[in-house]
C-alpha cells in the first residue's frame, strides 16, 4: 500500500506510534495544516484496517496495548483528546472580562516601555495587540502599520525581529497558562476557555516604534484654534469627513480600477500592512438609533448631515452661523501666520 506520510510500517503497534507523531505535528489545533491532517487520517484509516488483525515484527513495542480494542474512530479521538491541555493558572472562576484586565495589568507591568491593547470582539475571544514599542517589531525594509501574528507560526514570520518574536512568545505562553484546550477538530468538537489572537497594531490604530528618549524640559507648543473649530473637532472626535474610494484589482496588476464609493461621509482611519485608508462608519448595524443619535450630535454644533442608503452619515453643509464663525477664525489664523512669517524673517 503506497502512502505519503506513513513510512515502512512494521506492524499495528508501529502504525499507532507513527500516527501519534504525525497527529502531534500536523493537528490543526496545534497549528498544523487541515488538508495534510486529512490525508494522514485517510491513510491511517486504511492502514488501521489492514494491520489490526495481522501479526507484525513489533509485538514487544510499548504501543501494543495503546487503546487496545479501539476502533479507528475511537483511537483517533482519544489520541487527539490527549494532546489537549489545561494551563497551570486556569481558574474557572475567572470570567473573560477578568482575564482581559489581568492580561492588561500583566503586560503593563512586564513590558512597561510598550503600549498594548487587550480587547474583546465577541463572547469567547481575547485579542492582544502591540501598539507601541521601544524596539523595532519589523526588520528594516519590511515595516508595516498593522500585521496579524499567528501563534502557531511565530517562528516563520520572517519580517519580525528576534526581539519581537521573543516578546510575543513570552506573552503567548503567559496567556496560554490561563487557557485550556480539549478540542477535537476531526469531529468538529471545540472546547477552550477562550480563543486568543495577536497582532502588531490594530485595524484602527497603527503600530509605532518609539525609541526611549530623554525627556525635554521645553514646553510643547500647541496650535491655538478658535471656539468654532474647537466645537467641530469635539463633535467629530477621531472621525472626519472624506471621499471613500475602492480599488478593484486585476490579476495582472495592470488594469486596476479605483472608483468613488461614497462622497464626503463620516470616516475613521484604518490600517493594514503598509496601507492607511479612510474607512466609512456604517451605523445601520445596530438599527437606526446610533445613526440618528450621531446626526443629532453633529447638528447641535451646526453640522448638517444625512444618512445614506448604505447607513453612513454624509456631510451636507454647515449652518450659516457656524460657517460664518469658521470663516472669521480662518482669516484670523491666516493673518497670525503672516505676522509670524514676517517676524521670523
Amino acid at each position: 500500500m503506497t502512502t505519503i506520510y506513513f513510512k515502512n510500517v512494521t506492524g499495528f503497534a508501529d502504525l499507532k506510534k507513527q500516527y501519534r507523531k504525525l497527529a502531534f505535528e500536523n493537528h490543526p489545533d496545534k497549528g498544523g495544516d487541515v488538508k495534510k491532517m486529512q490525508v494522514v487520517n485517510n491513510e491511517f484509516e486504511k492502514l488501521f484496517e489492514y494491520w489490526k488483525d495481522r501479526p507484525g515484527t513489533d509485538a514487544a513495542s510499548s504501543y501494543t496495548n495503546d487503546y487496545q480494542g479501539a476502533s479507528y474512530n475511537e483511537y483517533a479521538y482519544n489520541v487527539c483528546r490527549e494532546y489537549g491541555y489545561t494551563g497551570e493558572n486556569y481558574d474557572r472562576k475567572l470570567y473573560k472580562n477578568d482575564l482581559t484586565k489581568l492580561f492588561q495589568a500583566w503586560l503593563k507591568n512586564t513590558f512597561s516601555s510598550c503600549k498594548w491593547s487587550v480587547y474583546r470582539r465577541d463572547y469567547n475571544s481575547i485579542n492582544i495587540a502591540l501598539i507601541e514599542s521601544d524596539f523595532p517589531a519589523f526588520i528594516a525594509g519590511k515595516e508595516k502599520l498593522m500585521s496579524d501574528v499567528n501563534k502557531y507560526h511565530l517562528d516563520s514570520k520572517t519580517e519580525l525581529t528576534e526581539r519581537c518574536k521573543e516578546v510575543f512568545s513570552i506573552v503567548m505562553n503567559f496567556v496560554k497558562s490561563y487557557n485550556y484546550d480539549k478540542s477535537d477538530s476531526m469531529t468538529d468538537y471545540f472546547d477552550v476557555n477562550f480563543y486568543d489572537s495577536y497582532s502588531i497594531g490594530r485595524y484602527e490604530k497603527p503600530y509605532k516604534n518609539i525609541p526611549v528618549q530623554l525627556k525635554s524640559d521645553k514646553p510643547v507648543k500647541r496650535e491655538k484654534i478658535g471656539k468654532a473649530h474647537q466645537a467641530v473637532k469635539k463633535a467629530l472626535g477621531s472621525n472626519y469627513f472624506a471621499d471613500c474610494y475602492k480599488t478593484q484589482y486585476s490579476k495582472d496588476g495592470l488594469n486596476d480600477k479605483t472608483y468613488l464609493v461614497e462622497k464626503n461621509v463620516l470616516c475613521k482611519k484604518a490600517f493594514y500592512d503598509n496601507e492607511e485608508y479612510d474607512d466609512p462608519l456604517y451605523l445601520y448595524c445596530s438599527g437606526l438609533t446610533p445613526a440618528k443619535k450621531r446626526i443629532e450630535q453633529l447638528k447641535a454644533v451646526g453640522i448638517i448631515t444625512q444618512l445614506t442608503t448604505r447607513g453612513i452619515v454624509q456631510f451636507v453643509k454647515y449652518t450659516d452661523e457656524l460657517q460664518k464663525q469658521l470663516d472669521i477664525e480662518d482669516k484670523q489664523a491666516s493673518k497670525e501666520k503672516e505676522v509670524k512669517h514676517l517676524v521670523n524673517k
